[in-house]
């Protein structure tokens, strides 16, 4: 009361402990904070005092792509423990003070450690290399464990069979690989990297197979579906009619996408009024090998160009369902890409209104011919004259209201 904390204790053992803090004085200074806030209710409970005590972290992007809808849980568990880094590799028994051989016991050339055994051991990325090309890419790989699954979360996207059977791989072959680490170090037996692939590949099969996915019948899904030996079910899709839609009289809109070729990618975008007219465009190729920077990268650019045309109120569109929740802070963004959030959102305070939402690429289609690394016009350019005819067709097209139908 008062300033001056005086507390009520009766133990008359704790009668010295009274006099010292009985002499506590709270000051009024700006560092005062409450240690111990109440539950939504106004209620002090044990779930209160817990959430005061722990250290809240956001949650991690990578839980879809182990704990999908079927998923096999002992190889789950696995993946789980090896994306919190909760592996007994030799480099963290070594750093416990005990004295073991430290080379990978898979490759028996390099140190062993989580992100050397999922994939850069080259027992290991053989294997995951053998089954990237099952589902048709050709990369390198990326140098950590978290940096592969962002990949492959990106490019696995949806419930359909190819969708899951990328997500199988991946799991599936952690959990193998560890096994395999195992019983070469406790057992003394050891199986080559040509079995290790074609029990993921029986297993594959097997647990697809018997989930009844349905899936386009698109080229390359056919060809998943042969390499893995899929029955690819055919999923009927109904189409759906979809319009670019204008912005209000005080607002401007900001079309977006990116685009990702083998030799690199690119940006692209526009700015209309509610007239449906362009009011500036913009078209850069970009060196850049991953899709999940290139569609900041359009975001940013776009917001760049908007502030420096004076625009204060903006409606910003992206086919990009995952651009658009991260920016609307509805989704967390990998630790590795916050820069690229953080430029977004300084620019955004600029400002004085702005909204985002998500396109389809049907109803997105001149922002993703911009973005198109073959786009006859680069760079910024206001004029629409200057833009190629087609472009201008697809422009006016929206402008009418032309419905696009997506299947």
């Amino acid at each position: 009361m008062d300033g001056i904390w005086k507390p009520q204790l009766y133990n008359p053992s704790l009668r010295d402990e009274k006099a010292v803090l009985s002499q506590i004085i709270l000051s009024d200074d700006e560092c005062n904070h409450p240690i111990w806030k109440p539950a939504t209710d106004g209620a002090y409970n044990t779930k209160s005092g817990w959430d005061t005590l722990r250290n809240k972290t956001p949650k991690p992007p990578w839980p879809p792509t182990i704990w999908y809808q079927g998923h096999i849980p002992r190889f789950a568990f696995t993946a789980w423990k090896a994306m919190h880094n909760k592996m007994l590799t030799k480099d963290i028994i070594r750093s416990y003070g005990i004295m073991i051989d430290p080379i990978c016991s898979l490759c028996k050339s390099e140190p062993e450690s989580v992100d050397h055994l999922f994939f850069r051991c080259s027992y290991s990325a053989w294997i995951w290399k053998n089954l990237l090309g099952r589902a048709g890419y050709r990369r390198r790989l990326r140098l950590s464990l978290l940096e592969e699954e962002e990949w492959g979360r990106l490019h696995s996207k949806g419930k359909g069979q190819v969708a899951t059977t990328l997500k199988h791989c991946f799991y599936s072959l952690i959990h193998h690989l560890w096994t395999e680490r195992n019983q070469r170090i406790f057992l003394s037996s050891s199986t080559h990297k040509k079995y290790i692939l074609r029990s993921i590949l029986m297993e594959t099969s097997t647990k697809i197979n018997g989930m009844n996915i349905y899936d386009i019948p698109t080229q390359k899904n056919q060809k998943v579906a042969m390499h893995f030996n899929l029955k690819l079910s055919p999923k009927t899709a109904e189409p759906r009619i979809c319009y670019w839609i204008p912005p209000n009289n005080l607002e401007f809109k900001l079309n977006a996408d990116a685009s990702l070729e083998p030799e690199g990618g690119g940006i692209g975008g526009l700015i209309r009024g509610s007239h449906g007219l362009s009011l500036a465009m913009f078209s850069e190729n970009v060196a850049k090998q991953e899709i999940f920077e290139l569609e900041f990268d359009a975001v940013a650019k776009g917001l760049e160009l908007s502030i420096a045309m004076g625009i204060q109120s903006l409606w910003i569109e992206s086919d990009s369902i995952f651009i658009v929740d991260i920016i609307k802070g509805t989704a967390t963004v990998p630790w590795t890409k916050r820069t690229l959030l953080r430029k977004i959102r300084n620019q955004l305070l600029l400002l004085h209104s702005w909204r985002i939402s998500h396109s389809w690429r049907e109803a997105n289609s001149p922002a993703d011919f911009l973005s198109k690394r073959n786009c006859p016009c680069k760079g910024i350019f206001t004029d629409p004259s200057l833009a190629p005819p087609s472009l201008l067709k697809i422009i006016d097209e929206d402008r009418i209201g032309t419905p696009y139908t997506r299947l």
